[in-house]
């Protein structure tokens, strides 16, 4: 009893090709000489070989995609290697600024964070995933202007592969670093030095006689 063809035209396309005929001939004489006389089984472990050897191409595209994804991904990988130093006078300095006067424009407050870069000298962001795509890739970071320590999904920059040419890795979190933390100089903190006490009175033994009240 003949087999039923499930797909006419695949069948047909593999029977058009000399190649087939001569693939089918390899694998029968293979079979042939399997000591697994089996042929479920051989036919399940050439389907296991085309599935491990054979790419999809609905989905080529797709794993090409995920291949420049990975390989930006582990520009960032190790702990602590997400967050990045901005340098002044960098086109990634001014596209930063241009997204946090964005946050601003639309209510946020930005004071605290404004106030924090600008003691620094420098700003800092942390890396959240790969954007665009294999022939336009931008780096996607967060930008936590409500703290380090608190997730900023909505809060998001994207760079281009010039602009984060220009990053340096911050080596730690804002945190560790303390950079969240203003400094003594800042002009709401008061230092000891900076401190009037008031004159000490003289112990009674000290008092000169003419200075002793009638």
């Amino acid at each position: 009893m003949s087999s039923k063809i499930r797909h006419p035209q695949i069948d047909s396309h593999l029977n058009s090709n000399p190649e087939f005929a001569a693939a089918l001939n390899t694998i029968a004489s293979l079979y042939a000489t399997c000591a697994d006389t089996s042929l479920l089984r051989f036919r399940q472990a050439v389907e296991d070989q085309i599935k491990l050897n054979v790419q999809s191409r609905g989905r080529s595209s797709s794993s090409s995609d995920n291949s420049w994804r990975s390989a930006q991904k582990e520009l960032y990988a190790g702990r602590g290697a997400k967050w990045m130093k901005v340098l002044p006078d960098t086109p990634a300095f001014a596209a930063l600024f241009n997204k946090v006067a964005e946050f601003s424009s639309m209510g946020e407050d930005v004071s605290n964070f404004q106030e924090l870069t600008g003691n620094a000298g420098f700003a800092w962001i942390r890396y959240s995933g790969p954007r665009g795509s294999e022939a336009q890739p931008l780096h996607a970071f967060e930008v936590r202007i409500n703290g380090s320590k608190t997730d900023h999904p909505k809060h998001i920059l994207q760079l281009t592969d010039a602009e984060v040419a220009d990053l340096e890795s911050l080596n730690g979190t804002p945190n560790s670093l303390n950079l969240e933390t203003l400094s003594p100089s800042t002009p709401n903190d008061t230092s000891d030095d900076e401190t009037e006490l008031p004159e000490a009175v003289p112990a009674d033994e000290e008092l000169e006689s003419d200075d002793i009240p009638l």
